[in-house]
């Protein structure tokens, strides 16, 4: 079968969204599907690219807060859905409108994976973002043959999924485990607490800096928190540039590992005592499923 996944950014960016696809396109490829993949182009990403059995296609633009702008791709996404039989569209992301209409032009299968919501706060442009996406996704949810949801307590909390549960087909994400190997990663202290996620301002960092005096004084400073993901050019979140002072006062209590391939993350979960996600989107689900 012909599938094209339709998402903002992919590999080698790294989210939920983006681990997600990867994954599914991945092991779709592995089970004999033609698979291609269209999203954005961040330097110094090439136009075209295969791996892991998919096809790659990036297309030029602008990021503007968390999504990105792309004057090309409603025309230039036309090729790719005329190829395809089914499209599957990753939500939120704006372009998905373009597939869910040429796909609904051409009589192609049109599938939803809904991911979460853009949510009125943080930054200005993210509002913004909210507000005029909301119509845009609405259709593409309204074209949508099947809508594809975590579970049925996430729907009931969706704005969206509310509205076509007609749709819905719950389906987790998936989930690609390895044998642990032998760990080398250096451990001093006698408890680890892991967070695994971007350094952006939805994940509720703040907060959890906020409890370290009362770690230390509960296990007597004979702790370390493990921050892995990426926390340097963040598509969308300066975030991190503004919040390094506050990561400094705790630089002995504070571990930033940085991102990790999606293949070794279960080394480090097995080592971990406690695993947090002090998100305040309550729409947050991708990390803790995958723990």
């Amino acid at each position: 079968m012909k599938i094209l996944i339709g998402l903002t950014y992919y590999w080698p960016n790294i989210s939920g969204v983006s681990v997600y696809a990867q994954l599914l396109a991945e092991e779709l490829a592995n089970k004999n599907h033609k698979i291609r993949v269209i999203c954005a182009k961040s330097p110094p990403d090439p136009l075209f690219e295969q791996r892991g059995g998919a096809e790659i296609f990036r297309i030029k633009g602008l990021p503007i807060g968390k999504g990105f702008i792309m004057p090309s791709y409603w025309y230039k996404s036309i090729k790719q859905v005329r190829w395809a039989e089914v499209i599957n569209c990753h939500l939120p992301s704006i372009e998905s409108f373009w597939l869910a209409l040429w796909g609904k032009v051409f009589g192609k299968k049109v599938v939803v994976t809904h991911h979460c919501e853009f949510m009125l706060t943080g930054l200005l442009s993210n509002k913004l973002i909210a507000i005029l996406s909301w119509p845009i996704h609405f259709f593409v949810y309204l074209w949508a043959d099947k809508i594809i949801a975590y579970t049925e307590d996430y729907a009931n909390n969706s704005s969206f999924l509310k509205i076509f549960k007609n749709k819905l087909v719950f389906i987790l994400p998936p989930i690609k485990i390895n044998k642990i190997s032998n760990f080398q990663f250096p451990i001093s202290k006698k408890y680890i607490i892991g967070y695994v996620g971007r350094i952006a301002w939805e994940k509720g960092l703040d907060r959890l800096i906020e409890i370290i005096p009362k770690f230390k004084k509960e296990f007597s400073e004979d702790f370390e928190m493990w921050w892995i993901g990426p926390y340097k050019n963040v598509q969308g979140d300066n975030y991190y540039e503004n919040f390094q002072f506050l990561i400094s006062n705790f630089q002995k209590e504070i571990k930033l590992i940085g991102p990790i391939e999606h293949d070794n993350l279960n080394k480090y979960y097995a080592k971990m005592d406690c695993l947090v996600l002090p998100s305040t989107d309550n729409l947050e689900t991708f990390g803790i499923v995958q723990a």
